[in-house]
């Protein structure tokens, strides 16, 4: 429909060898135009096989009604997508379709995520953000005392699926928070809104496994890591014990120096194959 409106109708792509498609001439000048570097897919998955080039595949994500035949839904999920963009190291990305990639890539991309913290994890999920500290970037001190963040952690959780509680702020140039500290201000909050019949998931947003396994105690039931279990080695162990699934985040160094000289060599490649390292 936004072809037709915009006065041009998708050219018919024509066969190359290996199964890959190309459309005309006026596509391949307009990849160019956007960074994208016409070339086979044959070329780009052998440059695949070298670990260095950091290959990532991400689906472009459509959510149209008028979607084409051979579409795969992504994650199992209300967006489709036919087409794939791949990332490397030392090449220009480029974008495939679902012909190039292998049957088991195809799969990852499009089958249904296992239910998280017992949400199903067909469509987006909402998390309402309870700062329970005085100096969070966003609404630090606003609900620091515990009535304040009991009242707000209520009001979220009429529209929110998840409540994600933190008694640390992670902002730039924060300053480490003592562990009977945070777990003081957040501990007591979970266990007054379990007793007040709150019953959606909540995640202890924490570095500490102290502050973890007192939220656990309390009635948490999701971690939220902002160093990806690096912090603290003793973190992956009261996860486990307490059999509660993860969020991973990516981070540089601590809050307190984060903002120090930070540096990627390609920002996206790097979060990438940061959180790739902490799963395997």
């Amino acid at each position: 429909r936004q072809e037709a409106a915009c006065g041009w109708k998708r050219p018919e792509p024509s066969p190359l060898p290996g199964g890959a498609m190309r459309l005309n001439r006026r596509a391949d000048r307009l990849r160019h135009s956007r960074g994208f570097a016409p070339r086979t897919p044959q070329s780009i998955f052998a440059k695949m096989k070298d670990p260095r080039l950091s290959p990532y595949m991400r689906p472009i994500a459509m959510s149209d009604p008028a979607r084409p035949a051979g579409a795969l839904p992504l994650a199992g999920g209300w967006c489709w997508f036919d087409r794939v963009e791949v990332l490397s190291r030392g090449a220009a990305p480029v974008i495939v379709g679902l012909g190039d990639l292998t049957e088991v890539d195809r799969a990852r991309l499009s089958d249904a995520r296992a239910d998280f913290g017992g949400l199903a994890m067909d469509r987006p999920r909402l998390m309402g953000i309870l700062n329970i500290t005085p100096d969070s970037f966003s609404d630090g001190g606003l609900f620091l005392r515990p009535e304040a963040a009991l009242m707000q952690a209520r009001r979220m959780a009429a529209g929110a699926d998840i409540i994600d509680i933190g008694g640390e702020s992670t902002r730039p140039g924060a300053v480490e928070v003592l562990v009977d500290e945070e777990v003081a201000r957040t501990a007591p909050v979970i266990a007054a809104l379990r007793a007040g019949g709150l019953a959606c998931p909540i995640s202890i947003d924490t570095r500490k496994a102290a502050v973890a396994g007192a939220a656990f105690g309390a009635g948490a039931t999701i971690l939220n890591d902002v160093t990806a279990l690096r912090f603290d080695a003793g973190m992956a162990g009261v996860a486990a014990s307490a059999g509660v699934p993860v969020v991973l985040m990516h981070s540089v160094e601590t809050p307190a120096t984060m903002q120090d000289d930070p540096h990627y060599d390609d920002v996206l490649l790097d979060v990438y194959d940061a959180l790739a390292e902490r799963l395997a």
